[in-house]
């Protein structure tokens, strides 16, 4: 239900792709209007018309996945007899922005759901939640309803953290909830951040955990929440601390720091740095030993040694990373990686103490404050003030024109060194023994 305002004439619409939905409205079916009459589509919207101060009321039916899906499908719409998953993205119809339309909106979400169920969303858990939302973060929330196990876990600066997730993995509400907790108080720590938002997490499985061999995971980052896919039955493990990590990162890098249209043109910025800084704090912050570092860098390494798109333009990024998504789909988040490990040794080399940190912690400052955007030029111009004029030379060799990434053999010293030679590089824990033939 939607009150208008004064206008006599609005629209209401969905995205037009999201995920493996390639077209949204499709989704989209037996749409019934009160209130107003028209609900003629024109591409991704429906325009209504009604008297002034109407309530209008949108019925409709969405398409869904129906079981729960396999892990590459999980972003589309689930309904189960156990469960439901939507991310709003994919199904929701919210109020079209621009032309004169409120920038924001009093929200109210009230669940009607079968006996023993909860709701849950980005926003608030409970039958009934509200909040004042932009219609763009309205979307940009989860929403999962069905038995819930869930927990609560305080926060640095006073904030909490609300976990809601199906009970279908290998453990509890509380240990995931925690892990969490932990993450953000780590990152705020390094991100000198006092005021972190209440915050969602959700979890739903998709696929199965399989003894001895590695299932996909997902996870999406949204409105002041995260939504999980996990293999039911998995435990928790070092690929779900990393993917917790990573997407809670972007609440600094995405959300307070927001990237330029379009996006894909600095996703080794939003994407690759963000993997940079997940995987540094999990050791930094004592989660994982120089040992699980080493793994995931080598990881990294050997996929980025092997990736024909290794130099790729950000223009041919743009144009490829759909349709080629192991290779121009993978290369900006290896480059940025790498980035990160190269920039910040070369930083501290050249007098900086802090590194690459003193750059990202001042362009972040600035998306809070002035709502500055990540954008190439931007990182660029205000990298060579901050850093030095090095930084210039090497933003043009790395990022404009792509050319391979080379490390510092100290780029970790003295937990990691970096050994060259004919096969991929890799990181080892000083003083261990290197496999036979490597």
């Amino acid at each position: 239900m939607w009150q208008t305002g004064p206008r006599d004439a609005s629209a209401l619409s969905v995205s037009e792709q999201f995920g493996p939905l390639t077209d949204v409205p499709a989704q989209i079916g037996d749409l019934r209007v009160q209130g107003a009459g028209g609900g003629q589509r024109r591409g991704a919207a429906w325009l209504l018309r009604h008297r002034p101060n109407a309530t209008v009321t949108c019925r409709y039916v969405v398409s869904t996945a129906g079981q729960p899906p396999a892990p590459s499908q999980w972003l589309r719409p689930v309904v189960t007899p156990t469960f439901f998953h939507g991310v709003g993205n994919a199904f929701l119809l919210v109020p079209h922005v621009g032309a004169g339309y409120p920038e924001t909106y009093d929200v109210l979400l009230r669940w009607r759901l079968p006996a023993g169920w909860r709701g849950a969303c980005s926003w608030g858990v409970g039958g009934v939640v509200s909040d004042r939302l932009s219609p763009a973060d309205v979307r940009h929330s989860v929403y999962l309803a069905g038995a819930l196990r869930t927990h609560r876990a305080a926060l640095a600066g006073g904030g909490e953290l609300t976990l809601a997730m199906v009970d279908a993995f290998a453990f509890d509400a509380a240990r995931l909830a925690d892990l969490a907790a932990t993450l953000i108080t780590d990152q705020c720590d390094f991100m000198r951040e006092s005021r972190f938002p209440p915050f969602v997490i959700t979890a739903m499985p998709a696929g199965r955990a399989v003894p001895g061999e590695t299932t996909p995971i997902g996870g999406l980052g949204l409105y002041r929440s995260l939504a999980l896919a996990l293999p039911a039955e998995t435990p928790i493990t070092d690929t779900i601390e990393h993917l917790l990590a990573h997407e809670i990162f972007h609440y600094w890098n995405g959300r307070l720091l927001r990237p330029a249209d379009p996006e894909d043109l600095v996703a080794w910025f939003t994407e690759g740095l963000t993997d940079y800084y997940a995987l540094r704090l999990l050791h930094e912050r004592g989660r994982w030993t120089a040992d699980t570092l080493a793994v995931w860098l080598n990881r990294h390494l050997a996929a980025y040694v092997e990736n024909p798109a290794r130099n790729a333009t950000n223009e041919e990024i743009r144009a490829r990373r759909r349709g080629a998504a192991k290779t121009y789909g993978e290369v900006a988040y290896q480059r940025g990686l790498l980035l990160g490990l190269r920039w910040h040794r070369l930083a501290r080399d050249r007098g900086v103490s802090d590194g690459l940190d003193r750059l990202f912690r001042e362009l972040v400052e600035r998306g809070r404050t002035t709502g500055l955007r990540a954008s190439n030029d931007n990182v660029r111009s205000i990298g060579t003030r901050v850093l030095g004029a090095w930084f210039a030379e090497e933003f043009d060799r790395h990022v404009a024109r792509g050319d391979t990434v080379e490390l510092p053999e100290d780029a970790l010293a003295p937990a990691l060194r970096l050994e060259r030679g004919v096969v991929p590089p890799r990181f080892v824990v000083p003083g261990a023994v290197a496999p036979k033939g490597e």
